[in-house]
């Protein structure tokens, strides 16, 4: 019974140490911030190739009952940001989370891949295609089996993509013990044009997918594991190649890649007051914004840009940087924050 007991009790702390829960907080900023108004559950983050606006995933996770969210179009440099939706009329339910803009370098025509929830179980890649004025046309819906529960997308052409699937059972209650095990059942898929494959499994919640500028690499972020994984892509086969590793010691979340080709990444560095504060609003969930570079000899190096304790904005999901200006997208919240950097 002894032995049970101190391994129960061992267990539990390794856990509430792994989700942060005795990490002190010291809260810092690049500068001064304001509020974007009039988006709800801002998860994920996307420059449009023209480099002033932004398309933001739009999903009101507090009401379960709202079926439709919405891609929405704001210039966050603006004097003052109007949020523009810009989602077509779908006869579907659309619940966008993660999503990635595919720009022609030819034509500068962009494409939009959207993770879509339908339910808890029922998930798709939505595509559409960008008008010059940001307005959205639906172009195809892709289903298939492998879409277990999708979390992020990253676009490398007009029809191939990579997704992260954040668990690897469908179940909400199966879920529940994959998040507090911390086993290791997420994965990466790749879809090639017609169908789709697994390229790296073994994941502790697989979340945000990128791309590096040249297309060389492909980085995943896992939220339980709080790794960020750096792979060689073979763009014939679209194939991963492990390269590094870096703990980061934080549940990450989506990641950005700047026109300096360093990673922008939002982080929750306290789970478990993630999962208060996506139970009650009244709770709040610190935000963390992460930067990630490669350095001389290649390996990639971590900088702490921006740590609140949930006052200013809670539970940070993905942040932009460009031209001396950091935006910061949360789960659930109804604005975004625009910083200075």
């Amino acid at each position: 019974m002894a032995v049970v007991v101190v391994g129960l009790a061992g267990a539990v702390l390794n856990t509430l140490w792994a989700a942060g829960t005795f990490r002190r907080l010291e809260p810092h900023g690049p500068g001064a911030c304001v509020r974007i108004e009039g988006i709800v559950g801002g998860e994920d983050l996307v420059w449009r190739g023209n480099g002033r606006e932004i398309l933001v995933s739009s999903t009101d996770r507090w009401n379960p009952n709202v079926e439709q969210g919405g891609i929405f179009l704001v210039e966050p440099g603006a004097e003052d940001p109007r949020p523009m939706q810009v989602t077509p009329e779908l006869d579907f339910v659309f619940q966008p989370h993660g999503i990635s803009l595919w720009v022609d370098e030819n034509t500068g025509q962009e494409r939009l891949f959207v993770v879509n929830h339908a339910s808890l179980t029922e998930h798709s890649i939505e595509v559409f295609d960008v008008a010059a004025d940001g307005q959205l046309a639906h172009v195809r819906t892709i289903v298939d089996e492998a879409l277990i529960s999708p979390n992020d997308v990253a676009a490398v052409s007009a029809e191939q993509f990579y997704v992260t699937n954040d668990h690897g059972w469908r179940s909400t209650v199966a879920k529940v013990f994959e998040d507090f095990l911390r086993l290791p059942l997420g994965n990466v898929v790749y879809f090639d044009g017609s169908g789709f494959r697994e390229v790296y499994g073994g994941t502790r919640i697989a979340n945000g997918v990128n791309v590096s500028l040249d297309g060389a690499r492909v980085y995943v972020t896992e939220t339980t594991g709080r790794v960020l994984h750096s792979f060689a892509r073979d763009a014939k086969t679209g194939a991963l190649t492990l390269e590094e590793t870096l703990f980061a010691g934080t549940g990450l979340d989506n990641i950005d890649v700047a026109p300096d080709g360093s990673l922008w990444v939002g982080a929750h560095p306290k789970l478990l007051q993630f999962l208060a504060h996506a139970a009650n609003p009244q709770k709040r969930a610190p935000s963390q914004v992460l930067r990630f570079v490669h350095g001389a000899d290649g390996r990639l190096a971590m900088e702490e840009v921006y740590l609140d304790g949930g006052e200013t904005i809670s539970a940070s999901a993905t942040a932009l940087a460009r031209d001396g200006m950091l935006v910061i997208g949360p789960v659930f919240e109804a604005f975004l924050l625009r910083c200075d950097l």
